[in-house]
Formats: C-alpha cells, sequence, structure tokens
C-alpha cells in the first residue's frame, strides 16, 4: 500500500510562507495519491487531512478502513525553563521550521501487509532539514518518482574534473519514504520529518 505523489508548487503572500495549488491530477485510477495532491498544501496551513485508504477497484471497504492522517505543526524552540513546543501551524513565517506527521491506523480485525508512507516536500519554499526523520526513514527521492536509501548522494565534477560523490543538500529533497512492514490489527504508527521555510530570495534560487 504506497502513497505517492508530487507536491503542489507554493506561493507567498503578505511575507508569509504558504502553498495554495488545489489542484488534482486527472487520473483517478488511485484514489491515495489523487488525495496526497494537497498533502503539502495542508501541510504548510496546519490543516490536518485525513485519508481514507479504499481499494482501488471500486468495491466498497468495511465500515473501519484504514486510514493515513497527515499533520504539520509550527516548533516552537525550547527557552531556558520552557522545553521545545509543537504548536498548529496556522501560518508561518520564512526561517520557521515545521514538523511534518503522517499517522497510519489500521482500525480493521486484520493485518495491513507491507505498509509504506510517502511524505512529500514542497518543491521551492522548503528545505527539508537532514536527519530530523523519525523514525528513520527508509528511502528518499528529488523528484517524487525514483527512491534511493539515505542519505542521498550524486556525482559532482570537482573543479580539476574528477567525479566526486557528494551528499544531497536538503533543500533537493523532495519525498521522504517509509518501509512500515505489517501493522497489526488495531495499531498505529506514526512518522515525523522537520523543513524549514525559505526567504523568497532563497526559494527562487
Amino acid at each position: 500500500m504506497t502513497n505517492d505523489n508530487a507536491s503542489p508548487p507554493p506561493s507567498q503572500d503578505a511575507g508569509y510562507a504558504w502553498f495554495r495549488n488545489g489542484s488534482v491530477p486527472h487520473s483517478r485510477e488511485d484514489r491515495i495519491a489523487e488525495a496526497l495532491a494537497l498533502v503539502a498544501l495542508l501541510f504548510s496551513l496546519g490543516i490536518g487531512l485525513v485519508i481514507a485508504l479504499l481499494p482501488v477497484t471500486g468495491q466498497a471497504a468495511e465500515p473501519a478502513a484504514p486510514s493515513l492522517e497527515l499533520s504539520a505543526f509550527k516548533i516552537v524552540p525550547a527557552t531556558p525553563g520552557h522545553a521545545e513546543q509543537l504548536v498548529t501551524a496556522t501560518q508561518a513565517r520564512a526561517g520557521d521550521r515545521l514538523e511534518y506527521q503522517a499517522v497510519y491506523r489500521n482500525p480493521t480485525t486484520a493485518v495491513m501487509h507491507h505498509v509504506m508512507v510517502t511524505v512529500p516536500v514542497p518543491p521551492t519554499g522548503v528545505e527539508y532539514l537532514l536527519d530530523t526523520a523519525a523514525p528513520h526513514a527508509d528511502l528518499a527521492s528529488t523528484d517524487g518518482k525514483q527512491f534511493a536509501p539515505l542519505p542521498l548522494m550524486r556525482v559532482e565534477t570537482a573543479p580539476d574534473g574528477r567525479q566526486v560523490s557528494k551528499p544531497v543538500p536538503g533543500a533537493d529533497y523532495r519525498s521522504l519514504r517509509w518501509d512500515l512492514g505489517d501493522v497489526p490489527a488495531g495499531a498505529t504508527r506514526t512518522v515525523r520529518t522537520r523543513v524549514q521555510l525559505l526567504a523568497p530570495t532563497a526559494a527562487a534560487r
């Protein structure tokens, strides 16, 4: 059960980082992928989203179907005497950090096998903060299509002409993927990762 889609492009408004593209893919073959087209928008607006993982065959799902709940929280840094806090991200400025959370629930009486959860990262205006995925993500992608184990690496040409392998910067990450394996009946699994909102000048580069 794989949840994949590219995230919609962001726009800037009144000094705040917003992501307001409500476009939906035309394909109806995969309801999960269709719903995930809005994930980045809802993340950045701090609006929770619950996706019922319905069968794509058109058959009716059982009353209690597995679901994937996606939400975003603004990170309030720790201060003397106060621990770090997470608050609903109704708005956020450049420089703020957000925590994305995906909660997979299996309320059925059957084990869900080979469950994989993919969390997209908006293509501009946001930088994935390396090593913040918890638990450790299994795979990542720079285009939302081709995935590889973390940390992502790429080959670059050095000034002397040598081909060298270097880590991919967080700003180029487009998706993170967790392999949850088999999720028992009645179980819940939560994955998290963090991003930083970039200033418009940085996002445009």
